[in-house]
């Protein structure tokens, strides 16, 4: 299987934290010289959005661009464990998030476009039904970044998704589901 792979230009998702990452100064940096303070750990926060609350799973080890370093997301520091039924359904018990959505945070792997840019496939878990949705946002400096969410795996259950990054770096990779928000750091290299 691993011989598929001779041929392409292997591309890393590092998910050990405090890997560091290369490029520019953070797009979300302080200005000046004072210091980030590391996200607030907690199972989820929620604000209001009209008539509906909107959760946003929060990771129980911070992740992000933290002291000039990508720390990424890991299993262990998942906002929730999975549950009994999820690993049972899935047969994985290695899933990261909650609150009715679930990634399976990428390995490793992935492919050099002719554009330069590089795909990875990202497998998610719905316990709940709706359309799930991607946003990618570069935390080190510029980019973009660009998913699709193909039809056809129902309302709920596995949903796989392609996730196209501009340029390799730390990136935040947020999946959308009705309300749920589930955010998760990862770190594309060449």
């Amino acid at each position: 299987m691993r011989t598929r792979w001779m041929g392409l230009v292997a591309v890393g998702l590092l998910l050990t934290v405090g890997t560091a990452c290369t490029g520019g100064e953070p797009r979300d940096a302080p200005a000046g010289n004072a210091s980030r303070q590391p996200p607030t750990v907690a199972a989820a926060a929620t604000a209001s959005a009209g008539a509906s609350t909107i959760t946003t799973l929060v990771a129980r080890v911070p992740a992000g661009w933290l002291g000039g370093r990508c720390v990424t997301s890991t299993r262990a520091g998942s906002p929730e464990r999975p549950t009994p039924d999820l690993v049972a359904d899935s047969h994985d018990d290695g899933w990261y998030g909650g609150a009715g959505l679930w990634v399976s945070l990428p390995q490793w792997g992935g492919s050099r476009r002719d554009d330069d840019t590089i795909d990875h496939k990202i497998g998610w878990w719905r316990t709940v039904e709706g359309d799930l949705q991607i946003v990618t946002t570069r935390l080190d400096g510029p980019g973009s970044g660009r998913a699709s969410v193909p039809q056809g795996y129902g309302a709920s259950g596995f949903q796989v998704s392609g996730v196209n990054f501009s340029a390799p770096g730390c990136w935040r990779v947020t999946g959308i589901l009705g309300t749920t928000r589930l955010p998760f750091v990862v770190a594309v290299w060449v």
